[in-house]
């Protein structure tokens, strides 16, 4: 029995089909399979360049990694939060931000808090602190013009001392 080229045998299809069929049901986050990311600690908890997913349940790290994949950072990158984590480990934003929902959700914190505590903090951050007052420079020198004025000493003195006051 001669087998044609394109076909496939069992053994390799089979398998394949398994693997293929366990990812799709899981889903994607961030271009990465949650399968991949599950299968990386023994306890389902994966770094997320900075992050710690220890003492959540598979099913909050599950949620954290949801809200992560769906909220875009705004660092002014354009990507989610869970995307800005893995691309630019260096955005201090985003990992206060990931930081903040991971302990919120430690902290038994349901998903719906969680993501709304996350959507504040995101709010809060977009805001720009307030501009200081200027600071006055003390050694800045300032042209009055005293023409007219009554005066005493040299005219062309180096420094002229000019008093504002109101006698009533």
């Amino acid at each position: 029995m001669t087998r044609s080229p394109n076909a496939f045998p069992r053994k390799r299809l089979l398998p394949g089909l398994g693997v293929l069929v366990l990812v799709a049901g899981l889903g994607w986050s961030g271009g990465i399979p949650l399968l991949a990311q599950a299968a990386s600690s023994p306890s389902g908890a994966q770094p997320m360049n900075g992050l710690d997913f220890s003492g959540l349940s598979p099913q909050q790290t599950a949620t954290a990694t949801q809200i992560l994949s769906e909220i875009r950072c705004n660092c002014g990158c354009g990507m989610t939060l869970a995307e800005c984590r893995t691309k630019d480990p260096n955005c201090s934003r985003s990992l206060s931000l990931a930081r903040g929902l991971i302990e919120d959700l430690k902290g038994g914190k349901d998903a719906s808090t969680a993501r709304n505590n996350l959507q504040a903090a995101l709010a809060k951050a977009a805001t720009p602190p307030p501009t200081p007052p200027p600071v006055m420079d003390p050694n800045k020198v300032f042209k009055i013009d005293v023409t007219g004025a009554p005066f005493k000493g040299p005219k062309g003195a180096a420094v002229t001392l000019v008093e504002f006051s109101d006698y009533q």
